[in-house]
């Protein structure tokens, strides 16, 4: 991670400049104020909620991996991609602050394609991940995307599965919901089972569902807590659930079983088409003894609006089925909901209507066996339904079966098609009404993909999540500043955002290009000058409180991809970037690498030691000076482009690649620790880094002890996030087969999130096995510019070289 940058602004502007600027103070705020975030929003509320969903390129990690991940943002509805948002914001949540990262990525096209880089120290738990757009904010955060990472523990060559581990007892939470909302005696239910841990994850478990008669149903969860069962009660009997595992260390903590009703109606959807809905109605005997001879209504709603509405007679044995055409359907949350002669509601179920338009993909690749280090081309052939080829952005993935499988739940497609919906899909009005355990209890096995159960007790929802950042403009005693205005300025930006704060010199700003803190700087003025010693104190900075990790015991794959690690590392220091060994770039030496070659450098071993960098100014380099005035002494950088014109500010200074503007720190760094001074001042290069570089630029590299930047940080820090740096994807090339004795231990050997299909629907990728061998699988998934999406695997495997 990149430390946090301290900056101290100053700026300088003459009398007719700054009457200037305040004359368009007043419009300048008008239109700040009427571009922002929830200006925009208010505009676009009528394009409906946005959905995101991330996919991750492996199940797991180690500490200090870089963690990639390609997002999709959609309209709901539609599935088509929203363009209502141009940023996502990505939370990834630790115990310690100092860990914990808020980062920012660009959004194009609707998706996103990003990496960030985990902590070397990070232990091992899974740790909460969290995406959202600024247009999802003011629902809150049960909109966003969450998931939880599956960190493993730094990287060790003696990882192994603790048996101790696996003994820890396990108390489980079993829930039953009916699919209609109801239990119906005498006649065939269909029940979703959950079961969980008490951290509130899915557990894989068996049990049965027993009654006083001793009559027992079977059912058995997958990994994900989740089971699906065909049940008929009995009037009168009460039923509970126990638990039948044997030689396992799981019990039953508690159960919730329905209670059985005497008279009404089941509600069942059937295994779909992609032309109309089946539900099946049934009725027992004591239903239609008292209502069989009157007609049910059977209605389908929008919200408050009925959309569609039928009658039909139950008072058959058999009960009745209903098929209502996709067409005559809208697009959107809508609820299915039978109720009798009298009104009263029988059954009720939400369903999510999507009108899917599933893509083709057909996988190719030269060969299904390869030997290690041998080049692999993946081709990809993409179609409709009718088999036309089509335009649309693929993302590959080419890992270990075994990771390969972990990722199957999490797919786009499963996601969307076999129902595991995502909770940020359902209407603000909706989502309250939908408890989310027993969402996902009921969509996960379900042959129809939209199925979400009856409306259930509401709960609260969350606090929205705050944009904005308030603070107080004070003088170095602490007293508020009146009558000022602040300019903020970030990196990359063209000009500032101004403020003008209120008579205690309190103000606050929204604004997704600043929602969390850091390389970002500020200058104050009153009264047509600055304001040297103001500070600013900020009452409401984005924090972050403790996350809760959930324990994690590690399988045989993680302990071994543990030690594969390990390895990769040892090589790492042995034999650098060789044998396809990628090193990740530090986000602080890209600032200067965006700089380019200095105009200027100076290396301090060829002079005599001098007491500090103000002496080190005055005696070595000509194109700087040190000046003084009422406001103290600071470097200043001439620039031949200017006509030998000087900077009116000090320079951004960089110490070992790490960027600061704290003048007086620099000034008295002591000249035994100035090993190279680097100039720049060239606008093509400083234009690269924004305003923030807008005087100059004066790089330092230390001899050792090298200063650490929390001694030339001070109090004008502050953040800001701006857009997240990419690490890219680095696979070796063995084109010229020259030997390498670095071991290539990748685990994934391919990540290409965004490849475009040409013309023909076809997209194209290489890359070189690794040194490892066994089961790999191939992974492509498609999603178009209409919303149209498809995914497609295809296995190969590598063996020794013969």
């Amino acid at each position: 991670m990149s430390p946090s940058i301290a900056y101290k602004k100053c700026m300088e502007k003459s009398k007719p400049a700054l009457l200037f600027l305040f004359l368009l103070l007043p419009l300048m705020a008008f239109t700040w104020r009427s571009g922002s975030w929830k200006g925009i929003l208010a505009g676009r509320e009528g394009e409906g909620p946005e959905q995101v969903h991330v996919r991750f390129s492996q199940p797991y990690y180690a500490s200090g991996d870089t963690v990639r991940f390609k997002a999709y943002v959609f309209a709901a509805a539609s599935l088509q991609p929203s363009f209502q948002s141009q940023i996502l914001e990505i939370e990834f949540k630790t115990t310690a602050p100092g860990t914990t990262q808020h980062l920012r990525f660009p959004i194009i096209q609707g998706m996103v394609t990003g990496s960030f880089v985990l902590p070397d120290t990070l232990s091992r738990g899974q740790y909460a991940v969290m995406a959202y757009t600024p247009a999802m904010i003011p629902a809150g955060k049960k909109d966003a995307f969450q998931t939880r990472l599956r960190i493993l523990g730094p990287a060790s060559a003696k990882a192994k599965v603790d048996p101790e581990a696996l003994k820890k007892q396990i108390s489980v939470n079993l829930q039953a919901y009916p699919e209609g909302g109801k239990l119906v005696a005498q006649v065939e239910n269909r029940l979703a089972i959950k079961a969980t841990d008490q951290e509130g994850n899915g557990v894989a478990t068996k049990g049965l569902i027993m009654g006083a008669a001793g009559a027992a149903t079977v059912f058995q969860t997958n990994h994900e807590g989740v089971a699906l069962v065909q049940f008929t009660p009995q009037e009168g009997q009460q039923y509970q659930m126990v638990l039948e595992n044997k030689n396992t260390t799981a019990v039953l903590k508690g159960s919730k079983f329905p209670a059985v009703e005497a008279q009404g109606i089941s509600l069942r959807m059937q295994s779909p088409t992609d032309s109309a809905l089946h539900i099946k109605l049934l009725s027992n005997s004591a239903w239609i003894q008292k209502r069989g001879d009157k007609r049910v209504q059977v209605k389908v709603l929008a919200g408050n609006r009925t959309v569609l509405a039928t009658e039909e007679k139950l008072n058959r044995a058999e009960g009745v089925e209903v098929m209502i055409p996709h067409g005559k359907l809208p697009a959107g949350l809508l609820t299915l909901s039978v109720a009798n002669a009298e009104g009263q509601v029988e059954a009720q179920r939400f369903v999510l209507v999507q009108h899917p338009r599933q893509l083709r993909i057909q996988l190719k690749t030269d060969r299904i066996r390869y030997g290690r280090r041998e080049p692999v081309r993946v081709t990809a052939l993409v179609t409709d339904a009718a088999g036309k080829p089509i335009e649309a952005s693929l993302a590959f993935a080419v890992r270990p079966r075994a990771q390969s499988q972990e990722l199957y739940a999490s797919s786009l497609e499963r996601e969307i098609f076999q129902g595991v919906a995502p909770r940020q899909s359902l209407t603000k009005a909706m989502a309250p009404a939908v408890d989310s355990t027993l969402e996902v209890a009921l969509l996960a096995l379900t042959p129809f993909r939209n199925f979400v159960a009856g409306p259930t007790q509401q709960t609260p929802p969350d606090t929205a999540l705050a944009l904005s950042i308030e603070g107080k403009v004070v003088d170095d005693k602490g007293a508020p500043v009146p009558t000022t205005t602040l300019l903020m300025f970030g990196r990359g930006s063209t000009e500032p955002m101004l403020q003008t704060p209120g008579p205690e010199g309190s103000f606050v700003f929204q604004s997704p290009d600043f929602v969390h803190p850091d390389q970002f700087t500020f200058e104050v003025l009153r009264s047509g000058e600055r304001v040297k010693d103001a500070n600013l104190v900020w009452t409401n900075l984005p924090s972050f409180t403790k996350a809760t990790v959930l324990p994690l015991v590690l399988t045989e794959p993680e302990a071994q991809y543990l030690r594969q690690t390990a390895l990769r590392k040892q090589a790492t220091a042995l034999f650098g970037v060789k044998g396809g060994i990628a090193q990740e770039k530090d986000s602080t030496a890209a600032l200067l690498e965006e700089l380019g070659t200095p105009d200027q450098s100076f290396d301090m071993s060829q002079y005599v030691t001098f007491k500090d960098l103000a002496e080190v100014i005055k005696e070595t380099i000509p194109l700087a000076s040190v000046v003084e005035n009422d406001k103290g002494r600071s470097i200043r950088i001439f620039s031949p482009e200017r006509n030998g014109a000087r900077y009116k500010e000090h320079p951004l200074y960089f110490i070992d690649g790490v960027p600061t503007l704290n003048n007086d720190w620099m000034l008295q760094l002591p000249g035994t620790a100035i090993k190279k001074i680097d100039l720049f001042y060239a606008q093509r290069k400083l234009r690269n880094l924004g305003m923030i570089a807008r005087h100059g630029v004066l790089s330092i590299t230390t001899n050792a002890p090298h200063p650490k930047p929390a001694e030339f940080q001070n109090n004008q820090t502050l953040a800001w996030a701006g857009i997240a740096p990419l690490h890219p994807f680095k696979v070796p090339s063995y084109e010229y087969n020259i030997p390498s004795p670095a071991p290539d231990l990748r685990s994934m050997l391919f990540w290409a999130p965004a490849v475009a299909t040409d013309a023909k629907g076809q997209g194209t990728i290489s890359f070189y096995t690794s040194d490892d061998i066994g089961e790999f699988e191939i992974e492509v998934e498609a999603f178009t510019k209409t919303g149209s999406l498809g995914t497609q695997y295809l296995r190969f495997s590598i063996t020794p070289n013969l």
